[in-house]
């Protein structure tokens, strides 16, 4: 008996994405952080918005990842829309 399986079929719910990327974000942030030695006020509303973008940026990569694995014209629409989640939310959360 020979099962397939949709490979985006077990990738997790939006919650969970959304703490993954989230954290990841989080981590990367305070590394920061801690290398430049200097915390301020400055950096609370960073500390904040990005990773929220960052984790709805996951949820919209994963959403659209039925589209990534179509063929032609979807598959380049659901790469856009999932990088674009990325490069419009992090600036703009980096920016407040």
């Amino acid at each position: 008996m020979e099962m397939t399986a949709h490979p985006f079929q077990n990738s997790g719910s939006n919650r969970i994405t959304f703490i993954k990327h989230a954290g990841i974000t989080l981590g990367v942030l305070l590394i920061i952080l801690a290398f430049q030695g200097s915390f301020s006020s400055t950096w609370i509303l960073p500390l904040i918005f990005t990773p929220i973008a960052a984790g709805i940026g996951g949820i919209i990569f994963k959403n659209t990842e039925e589209l990534r694995y179509s063929s032609g014209l979807k598959q380049a629409f659901g790469w856009v829309i999932g990088i674009a989640g990325y490069l419009l939310l992090i600036p703009m959360a980096l920016a407040l």
